[in-house]
């Protein structure tokens, strides 16, 4: 009741110009037009061959990219707004293709699932399959993966995705030893 009576207090008693001119200041946000992510691709490939095979660090973008940059000289390049190249410079090349690899092996594991299974695995698989595909998709123009809700629901798809065939080969020997036909792949 009294976080109730406070919470009203604020908005009756607080002055409305300074609330929505302080709330307004935190919704304004830098947009980059097409033009300029391009352009900021093309300035991170430098930059990227620059640090070749082990990168510049993790959250290092900014202040690497500066050397390079050739786009928005007024503002600050946060981010290459492309997941892969952001990751190629912080990571280097092996720590790229490290995470391809891993990405790579899921989604090879999903496939296996879709074609060996039926019912809520195939569609568990199907759906897994999609979320990540869409995500790689998205991450050719943004940076996704740099927000930790984003990061966090990727990583229980990817685990989905890397423990589903576990439990559609439990299932294929239990229909086996039931005498049940087992959809052959």
């Amino acid at each position: 009741m009294v976080v109730l009576l406070v919470g009203v207090s604020a908005f009756v008693l607080l002055p409305t110009d300074e609330w929505i001119a302080r709330f307004a200041g935190l919704a304004v946000t830098e947009d980059i037009s097409a033009d300029g992510r391009v352009q900021i691709w093309r300035d991170t490939w430098p930059a990227i061959v620059h640090y070749g095979w082990k990168g510049c660090g993790l959250g290092g973008y900014e202040s690497c990219f500066y050397a390079f940059k050739n786009v928005a000289a007024d503002y600050a390049v946060e981010y290459a707004h492309n997941d892969y190249l952001q990751v190629m410079l912080e990571w280097g090349w092996v720590g790229f293709g490290i995470g391809m690899v891993l990405v790579g092996r899921v989604v090879g594991r999903l496939w296996w699932v879709t074609q060996r299974s039926e019912g809520s695995a195939w569609y568990m698989g199907v759906g897994c399959m999609g979320a990540i595909v869409a995500l790689l998709l998205h991450s050719l123009v943004d940076f996704n993966l740099y927000f930790p809700a984003n990061a966090m629901v990727v990583a229980w798809v990817m685990g989905m995705g890397e423990g589903l065939p576990a439990v559609v080969k439990w299932e294929i020997g239990r229909m086996q030893r039931m005498g049940e036909k087992v959809l052959e792949g």
